[in-house]
């Protein structure tokens, strides 16, 4: 298991600037640790009460393949919940993060009623 000191510099700026905005784009090359910096900084925004849950929008094969199995390679990321929706509103009960295919995406926004505020 990978721990939280083992995140390089690049992925820890990504991480504090995940945590201090609402909108954020990360443009880093394939293997370079996006999705560890954003369970990261999730995590963080949970633990700290900022946020109870997010939802990532990404194509099905992505959250099939990684986003639901990178969690199980950190120590800090071992206590979120993680669970793939693709269907309706239901599925996504009790659950930290939220996996979602684009088709889905509009149904589930409109449920939990749409984007939240800026922070910034």
């Amino acid at each position: 298991m990978r721990l939280k000191s083992d995140l390089r510099p690049a992925q820890q700026r990504a991480i504090t600037r995940l945590y201090e905005w609402d909108a954020v784009q990360a443009v880093m090359p394939m293997g370079s640790g996006k999705t560890a910096s954003a369970m990261t900084a999730i995590s963080e925004l949970i633990e700290d009460g900022v946020i109870r849950a997010a939802l990532v929008l990404a194509p099905k094969r992505v959250a099939q393949l990684v986003w639901t199995k990178e969690h199980k390679l950190w120590t800090h990321l071992a206590g979120l919940r993680i669970r793939l929706v693709d269907g309706g509103v239901n599925e996504a009960t009790g659950k930290h993060l939220f996996y979602v295919s684009a088709a889905a995406a509009e149904r589930i926004l409109d449920a939990f009623g749409g984007l939240p505020g800026g922070r910034k």
